[in-house]
């Protein structure tokens, strides 16, 4: 198991398999007043080795103020890949996954943390700045 790719993004969908990501690799929402929906998305591609299609998988991520002890949400999601009969031998199955983060609310001003991990794994952190719009 190996999460291949974890961004962010203003969207995401998957259709038939595939990742599509529009305007990805955001790390500033501008916040002219709190507290503020995240209108963002997190697309995930994850690898399930051959031998690991016949188990559930969780993803975990978590959103918090950075540093802070306690998450804004947390999200856990469990998945279990179909074989897919078009695979070669060894080949690993590809996952994608698009989760909308529209309904945590950012709080507070200043870099916050997004953990993706999958299976108890070591989380990948990607740090999001919430900031006032510049000034025009």
């Amino acid at each position: 198991m190996e999460l291949q790719v974890a961004i962010l993004c203003d969207f995401a969908q998957v259709r038939e398999g595939m990742l599509f990501v529009s305007s990805g690799g955001v790390a500033r929402v501008w916040c002219p007043e709190l507290p503020r929906p995240l209108a963002i998305f997190l697309a995930l591609v994850i690898a399930v080795e051959p031998d690991e299609l016949d188990q559930v998988h969780e993803v975990r991520v978590s959103v918090s103020h950075e540093g802070g002890a306690t998450p804004l949400a947390q999200i856990v999601l469990g998945f279990q890949p179909q074989p897919n009969p078009i695979l070669h031998p060894g080949e690993a199955q590809i996952v994608s996954l698009a989760l909308p983060l529209g309904p945590i609310a950012i709080q507070e001003l200043g870099p916050h943390d997004v953990r993706v991990s999958v299976d108890s794994g070591t989380p990948r952190i990607l740090t999001l700045y919430a900031e006032k719009p510049p000034a025009p």
